[in-house]
């Protein structure tokens, strides 16, 4: 027979045991809740590509129009395509620089497309805002990640096709424009093919403004960088699921 004292250490013990072990079982399933809780809400928010660190911006300029009426003895008209020019390229700067804050914009001429496409930077002249103020040139050694934009019309749709075995095939990326005429900022890659998906278009404005009394005061506008940056904060954001 166990004596007294003896029977309730015993009891006791085990008391102490079941407690702790249900404490222990308690809190590791706990853990466990937390854990899984964690990897719900991972899983549930996923990030997209990676954010570019820089927008390659092509300005444009008319050369070929310029050579010709000059060619044709049009230097008055040959002056007012270079001052267009000049117009919409400053324009689209001057937005920039104003309304445009998701990344680093480097402007460069439609001239030096080449090199940039061998990815020689050495070569090329880079511009960003500041050059209005001070004629500001940027030095490039290396860029990585970034994609190119430029000012132009809507790229053509795309539709299905049929392959040498009679397979129709579906456009890897399409989209509606509300106009075709509509100017729009086009966003390409970095071997300045289209980008197939919500960034390839975004509307902009681009048209002459001022007063029509007096004509020296009309010029070109551009008007776009803000709701450009809009598109690309919601192309990066995180998505929650």
């Amino acid at each position: 027979m166990i004596p007294q004292v003896e029977l309730e250490s015993m009891r006791t013990c085990i008391f102490t045991f079941v407690t702790h072990r249900s404490i222990i079982s308690a809190t590791m399933k706990g853990i466990i809740a937390l854990m899984f809780i964690c990897q719900s809400l991972i899983a549930q928010i996923i990030p997209t590509t990676d954010k570019p660190t820089v927008i390659m911006f092509i300005l444009h300029i008319s050369s070929n129009k310029i050579e010709s009426l000059e060619k044709k003895g049009m230097r008055k008209d040959a002056q007012l395509v270079r001052e267009a020019d000049r117009e919409i390229n400053t324009s689209i700067m001057r937005d920039f620089k104003e309304n445009f804050k998701f990344c680093e914009v480097y402007f460069f001429y439609d001239s030096q497309m080449n090199y940039v496409l061998q990815k020689q930077w050495n070569m090329v002249t880079f511009y960003d805002s500041e050059h209005l103020k001070n004629g500001k040139k940027i030095e490039v050694s290396y860029i990585d990640n970034y994609i190119m934009a430029e000012v132009a019309y809507p790229p053509a749709p795309e539709y299905p096709r049929i392959d040498s075995t009679g397979k129709e095939i579906e456009p890897l990326y399409t989209t509606d424009y509300a106009n075709a005429r509509d100017y729009g900022i086009i966003c390409y890659d970095q071997q300045y093919q289209l980008l197939r998906n919500k960034l390839q278009y975004t509307n902009i404005s681009l048209r002459r403004v001022g007063n029509i009394l007096r004509p020296e005061s009309i010029q070109y506008r551009f008007v776009g960088a803000k709701k450009f940056q809009q598109k690309l904060e919601r192309f990066f954001a995180p998505k929650v699921y």
